[in-house]
């Protein structure tokens, strides 16, 4: 049981990494880029919600830039 929670843990970890790593490519403009960590279910999601936010905030700079 310890060795499995380790090991969850360990999943957790790397992808909350991979996902903050994600996030300072995006803080230095590119908006074309998407996040795909795959695991819990959380974190699943938590993906799928950066990538809609960041989908939307570039379509709303788009819309900026256009008017």
């Amino acid at each position: 049981f310890a060795a499995g929670a380790v090991f969850a843990a360990g999943n957790i970890t790397r992808s909350i990494k991979n996902i903050c790593a994600f996030m300072q490519k995006v803080e230095t403009g590119d908006l074309s880029l998407r996040v795909h960590e795959t695991g819990s279910i959380e974190i699943e999601q938590l993906s799928q919600h950066l990538n809609r936010m960041i989908e939307n905030l570039a379509h709303l700079l788009e819309e900026m830039y256009q008017e």
